[in-house]
């Protein structure tokens, strides 16, 4: 391809006990070519890493098994395009400024999917600073401890909200607490998953979702 001037690549790779030398390698290979990348290896209690290198402006819009550890926040605002992000941690928990970095960093958001089963370790109160995700359509917490979704659904303010995916205790925590802001945030919800077990949504989910009520009952 000898007009090609520029190459805009998003490489995600599972790897095994990779060295981190050999991210050193690969940055001076790009070096060599006058090209802005970056190269992340990021470690995990399970046998497997994960490696990514990208290419700067980064274009794609979307990022899997981001950790506490991935370079997600710069002042340069590297990833502004992205709309679907899934969290990974089983070293660390997701913080509470955590997910406000988050919601500075990825702007225009619209799915959202969180894996971790570690507790947090700081306990916001609920009078805290409501975190905005203005464009979060879709909230996916299907492998989580259940601060995750007193988080998003009781302290962060989800106004597009359509489509939510939830442990079946952690739904039934957040429908005890009666929340006011939770209650807003599954106001306008039309998809609802419990999950662990698989369960239909009860009379009592279902007062806490009254979209997905009348669309039921509409059915009927």
């Amino acid at each position: 391809m000898p007009h090609l001037h520029q190459f805009d690549f998003h490489i995600r790779s599972i790897v095994q006990h990779a060295p981190c030398k050999e991210l050193d390698i690969i940055r001076q290979t790009f070096v060599k070519q006058e090209q802005s990348i970056d190269c992340v290896l990021d470690y995990f209690n399970n046998e497997y890493d994960q490696c990514q290198i990208y290419s700067f402006p980064f274009i794609g819009t979307r990022l899997d098994f981001i950790s506490n550890r991935f370079p997600l926040f710069d002042d340069k605002n590297s990833f502004l395009n992205v709309t679907m992000l899934l969290l990974f941690d089983d070293i660390k928990s997701f913080e509470n400024i955590f997910f406000e970095h988050v919601s500075r960093a990825l702007p225009l958001l619209k799915t959202l999917e969180v894996f971790n089963q570690i507790e947090q370790e700081k306990k916001s109160k609920i009078t805290s600073m409501i975190i905005e995700f203005c464009h979060l359509t879709v909230v996916i917490l299907h492998d989580i401890y259940v601060n995750y979704a007193k988080q998003l659904l009781c302290q962060s303010y989800l106004p597009c909200l359509i489509e939510l995916v939830i442990r079946n205790n952690a739904l039934s925590t957040i429908i005890d607490q009666n929340n006011q802001q939770s209650r807003n945030n599954c106001s306008k919800v039309e998809t609802l998953q419990i999950v662990e077990p698989w369960i239909e949504p009860t009379t009592v989910n279902l007062k806490f979702f009254p979209r997905l009520h009348r669309k039921i009952h509409d059915k009927n």
